[in-house]
């Protein structure tokens, strides 16, 4: 299962060394965002070895975080390295894009 992150702990999960944490932008009301959470379970999963773990946001829990990302859609997936975007999935989003749009930044 993906751990849920909100406002008291996002940016703390962000900000850790050493591992690059992909974010999930969600919302409960949101059918693609729970189509695609089985295929990023399995993902997060799969890359547990290399220094990487999926979050999920839900977008509605804090507007101010959603507004500081530009979150417009969801789902929306963006890669965190030291608390920096180094990576997004903002339309098109399916498993493989993800996979394509942060391999590259694996350990």
């Amino acid at each position: 299962m993906i751990k849920k992150v909100d406002e008291s702990n996002f940016n703390e999960t962000i900000n850790r060394d050493e591992i690059t944490t992909v974010v999930k932008f969600e919302a409960d009301w949101c059918m693609p965002c729970k189509e695609i959470t089985p295929a990023v379970e399995s993902l997060n999963q799969e890359w547990k070895d290399r220094k990487v773990e999926f979050v999920a946001f839900d977008i509605e829990s804090d507007t101010s975080i959603t507004n500081q990302y530009g979150i417009f859609g969801v789902p929306t997936f963006i890669a965190f390295q030291n608390g920096q975007p180094v990576s997004e999935v903002r339309s098109r989003v399916n498993i493989g894009n993800i996979k394509s749009s942060f391999e590259k930044f694996l350990v």
